[in-house]
């Protein structure tokens, strides 16, 4: 097991995956291979000992401010900006242009969908009527054809 160090703290699994930027699967899985520090606290639930990240001093500051190095970037000038709003404006019309399209392939799509519905039912009554008009001749044939004299012998 790896001995923590001073700077740090004591996090639930799911606290030092956020911390680490990793899945709660993957913090389990180093405990079970004994690569990061870990107890039980008073409740039972284990805990991840978890290094705090290094400190850096900010270039051209005043000496001693440090800060992490999870701090943001500094933001883009409006100059920058305009190139990428404009592009943002082509892309929602485009996607916009592509919503219109999927809302008229569903409507034709469903217009084709009642109309194949129609034709099924069309279909399906004319195949009974087919089948009860065959059904009508074979009975017209089967009874004229049965012999008039009794097969039994008296």
């Amino acid at each position: 097991m790896v001995a923590h160090q001073e700077d740090g703290e004591w996090l639930s699994v799911a606290g030092a995956a956020r911390r680490l930027g990793v899945s709660r699967q993957a913090i389990q899985k180093r405990i079970a291979r004994g690569r990061i520090e870990n107890r039980r606290d008073n409740m039972g639930n284990p805990q991840v000992w978890v290094a705090a990240p290094p400190v850096t001093e900010v270039p051209g500051a005043p000496p001693r401010t440090l800060v992490a190095p999870s701090d943001p970037q500094p933001l883009p000038s409006a100059s920058e900006m305009l190139p990428l709003s404009a592009h943002i404006a082509t892309i929602e019309a485009i996607q916009a242009g592509h919503r219109e399209a999927v809302t008229a392939l569903r409507s034709d799509m469903g217009a084709e969908r009642q109309r194949h519905l129609a034709e099924l039912t069309r279909l399906e009554h004319a195949y009974k009527s087919a089948a009860d008009a065959l059904m009508a001749k074979v009975s017209a044939v089967l009874v004229a054809s049965r012999p008039r004299r009794s097969w039994w012998r008296w």
